[in-house]
């Protein structure tokens, strides 16, 4: 309280004295800052709530070559701001805003343009003050809001300086070069902190061609690695040894085409069927065709071709036709299953691919091409028959986790439905049998059927694959 009081007491007679030191002339110079938000401004010593707007009175720093700079600066609860305005003959006046608390600082240089050096004046900027950008106006005028030219105005700051000077050694009392000097002693503190905040740009500025240099450095250093790097590819090397290629010599394949549905028959499953098994039948594979094969049908074919799987290194499964997942687990659908079977007939009269690929393929490596996620009246009355008793099967299938030395790739992700083809095949088995031929390894093969398939079908359809294959490169074809 006592701290308070004091302060209120310096501020009354702080504008005693200038109310002295500018009464010798008319119109006083003044500054008011206002903003868009309470900061820390308060409107008197005792006052607890900041405000939004702030007045500055100014007094002469220096006077010469036709030119006067006058220094406004207050001192708030957390806060001093200082402005120094430049009034010249040229019609500009220029300043400067800096907080000196340090948080939040900012500073800005702002200029005045005036018509007929007539006052007032104003300038609306931004400052960045303790963490929030702050829309202020700025207001330079004379009290009374006299109209003066900016020539008048520095004539009468002149003289009124002269006069402060002339009077401030003679009937001064005790009391009043006491507060002379402490009023000094806080014009040289402000200065000392200029001066600070001088160094302080000063060191900002050093940081900064620092870092200019670091980054011509880095360029530099980047620069001299890419000449290495280019003298180095043109310098002759020796052959760097190739990763042994995992070969395709003994490959036994079940090709299933399934279009004769009851209920939802398809157009191009027995197309696609035909033409994978005639191109792995080139390759030297021995191949085994299922054409619109029932349950009964396909179980055995599982079984024959589970016989002797293990004497080859490589199994390979393609399927074409209805598929669907229920919950979580994907069925191949044979042509004789019913839709009134619901929950039962999915569990009792479709194929899980997780038991084809773990019980019927007993190779190594297992290579699984399903072009099965296409959309059916099958899968959507199955969808909603199963929903009744309490499950979930959809057209589309579900991801799939592969133990080592499997992949096994859909004709689109899971969750999404495949296109029949308007062509004699499906999108996914003519890019499959394209990039086959292309000598590759088989997941090079698939990410080149995947681009083909996205852009064919307008990106409506996405193959997808998942693999955990060993060991070096796998190729399908022997050509």
């Amino acid at each position: 309280m006592q701290r308070k009081f004091s302060r209120a007491i310096k501020s009354i007679l702080f504008c005693i004295v200038c109310s002295w030191s500018w009464g010798t002339f008319a119109s006083t110079p003044f500054l008011e800052l206002s903003c868009n938000s309470p900061i820390d401004f308060y409107p008197s010593p005792f006052s607890q709530r900041p405000a939004t707007s702030a007045k500055f009175a100014g007094h002469v720093v220096s006077q010469d070559a036709g030119q006067t700079v006058l220094q406004f600066s207050r001192d708030f609860r957390y806060s001093s701001w200082q402005f120094y305005l430049t009034l010249g003959q040229s019609g500009q006046i220029t300043g400067s805003l800096r907080d000196k608390q340090g948080e939040g600082a900012d500073e800005v240089a702002f200029s005045f343009a005036y018509d007929g050096n007539q006052l007032p004046m104003s300038k609306r900027f931004q400052v960045s003050f303790k963490k929030q950008t702050l829309s202020c106006n700025l207001e330079f005028f004379t009290e009374p809001k006299a109209k003066l030219t900016i020539a008048q105005l520095i004539e009468q700051i002149g003289a009124a300086a002269e006069a402060a000077q002339a009077a401030s050694g003679f009937g001064q009392s005790d009391q009043e070069r006491e507060l002379s000097e402490q009023l000094a002693k806080e014009r040289r503190a402000r200065e000392d902190m200029q001066r600070l905040m001088a160094s302080l740009t000063n060191e900002r500025e050093k940081e900064r061609q620092d870092r200019v240099r670091a980054e011509q450095l880095r360029q530099e250093a980047e620069k001299a690695l890419q000449q290495a790097e280019a003298a180095r590819k043109a310098a002759p090397t020796a052959p760097i040894a190739k990763a042994p290629r995992q070969t395709t010599k003994s490959v036994k394949a079940l090709v299933v085409g399934n279009s004769a549905y009851k209920d939802s028959p398809l157009t191009n499953p027995l197309n696609d069927a035909k033409a994978m098994a005639d191109k792995l039948k080139s390759y030297g594979f021995q191949v085994q065709l299922l054409l619109d094969a029932d349950r009964r049908t396909m179980v055995s074919a599982l079984s024959k071709f589970q016989a002797d799987s293990d004497k080859f290194e490589v199994n390979m499964l393609f399927y074409a036709g209805h598929g669907l997942q229920f919950n979580g687990q994907n069925y191949l659908v044979p042509t004789d299953m019913q839709l009134s079977g619901g929950q039962a007939a999915i569990e009792f009269e479709s194929i899980p691919v997780s038991q084809v690929v773990d019980r019927y393929m007993l190779a190594s490596t297992k290579l699984v091409f399903l072009d099965a996620c296409r959309d059916n009246p099958l899968s959507r009355s199955l969808a909603a028959r199963t929903r009744s008793s309490g499950g979930s099967a959809s057209g589309g299938l579900a991801p799939m986790e592969v133990a080592s030395g499997t992949l096994i790739s859909f004709a689109t992700k899971d969750g999404s439905v495949a296109l029949d083809g308007s062509g004699k095949n499906s999108p996914y088995t003519q890019a499959l049998l394209k990039h086959l031929d292309s000598g590759e390894d088989i997941s090079l093969v698939l990410r080149r059927v995947r681009q083909e398939v996205i852009k064919s079908t307008n990106g409506q359809q996405v193959p997808w694959d998942y693999g955990s294959l060993v060991g070096g490169e796998l190729i399908i074809s022997n050509k």
